[in-house]
């Protein structure tokens, strides 16, 4: 989806942490914007980053603090 959208995921060699949370945006028709405002009517929206545990489980990557 980054592709068809034409987001960065990697420049000089550092992740864009946010490209998989642009790219949900442009499917879904959203500006991309940074607004502490939500996305939609009363709600935001939070894409949180996954890596597979040793027992092949999923684990979130990071905490998320929402403000």
């Amino acid at each position: 989806m980054a592709d068809q959208y034409g987001i960065t995921v990697w420049k000089n060699q550092h992740k864009n942490k946010g490209w998989a949370g642009q790219a949900i945006e442009h499917y879904l028709g959203l500006p991309q914007n940074s607004l502490q405002a939500p996305d939609f009517a009363t709600w935001e929206l939070k894409v949180v980053p996954l890596r597979r545990a040793a027992d092949g489980g999923l684990n979130v990557k990071e905490s998320m603090a929402i403000t």
